[in-house]
């Protein structure tokens, strides 16, 4: 029941917010083999998927593990954190998400919309200082060497690419113009949630068997960074080119900006949903 629980509500949760997966309980079946899976990256794959349909124009919700999607805001955006929100010691073996303590702070439909237009507003007028780039140390792929590979991850039938040198900056190394992504070969990004999917084909999704042999070699491609605001000569301009740099129409961006917020757990996913939606790849760090 515990393990059904983990991964019906917590790692790979649906849009009904209430109700359990079924499909996780296949690999409950020999529990000796469980540590074997991936689950990290499974769960990652699954909600780079939700955070893709959370973009179609008919979806009314967002599934995924949105614990992970929250903390990852407050590690690399401290002007987004509620005020109210401290952090504690962990002990050895505790869950990562539990250095984080707060409190829940609720309201009706038009605060929430108030909330959200704000926290867009803040977005739009962030600049690097307001970024924590490295929060888990300045060399996390040396920690974490897994999360160099650079290939597709997969969560059953769901396929994502995972490309670490579009965050380059993440790993405490100077940002780069990546190359191009690799086209997927079966693709279908309609208005319709329930239409959007897309694969990679079988050789790409084989990569994950052997990550050592495909991961970025961050030496041969960058240098360490030296300041906050390093990034590669014509980063910059390819980067607009490609990217809506504003989420608040130019002419309604006439606010006040204020960076100590408080926020509750709806709005940073609402916001998150425009952040994911207007950037070009963001990697996490899981072991």
């Amino acid at each position: 029941m515990f393990l059904t629980c983990l991964l019906g509500t917590t790692l790979f949760v649906d849009r009904s917010g209430d109700r359990a997966q079924v499909w996780p309980l296949q690999f409950l079946g020999d529990t000796r083999r469980l540590r074997k899976y991936s689950w990290g990256s499974a769960t990652l794959a699954y909600l780079y998927r939700q955070l893709g349909m959370a973009s179609r124009a008919d979806c009314k919700g967002m599934g995924g593990c949105l614990t992970l999607l929250q903390i990852w805001i407050y590690e690399y955006f401290p002007c987004l954190r509620d005020q109210k929100l401290g952090t504690r010691g962990l002990v050895c073996g505790e869950p990562f998400a539990k250095k984080w303590e707060g409190v829940r702070i609720g309201g009706g439909a038009q605060l929430m919309n108030e909330r959200l237009d704000h926290y867009r507003r803040v977005l739009d007028n962030m600049t690097d200082e307001f970024v924590f780039w490295c929060p888990f140390g300045p060399r996390p792929g040396e920690m974490v060497s897994r999360s160099l590979y650079s290939g597709v991850i997969r969560c059953m039938s769901v396929e994502e690419m995972y490309d670490p040198s579009r965050c380059l900056r993440q790993f405490g190394y100077v940002q780069t113009i990546p190359s191009d992504p690799l086209p997927p070969v079966d693709v279908c990004r309609s208005a319709n949630v329930k239409m959007y999917s897309f694969s990679y084909g079988p050789g790409l999704s084989e990569l994950w068997k052997a990550p050592h042999c495909h991961s970025v070699q961050l030496d041969s491609i960058s240098r360490p960074v030296q300041k906050p605001e390093d990034t590669e000569d014509g980063y910059l301009q390819w980067y607009m080119g490609r990217t809506h740099p504003r989420i608040v129409c130019p002419s309604a961006a006439d606010q006040e900006i204020h960076h100590h917020l408080s926020h509750d757990q709806e709005s940073l996913i609402m916001l998150l949903i425009s952040l994911f939606c207007t950037s070009l790849n963001i990697a996490l760090v899981i072991e």
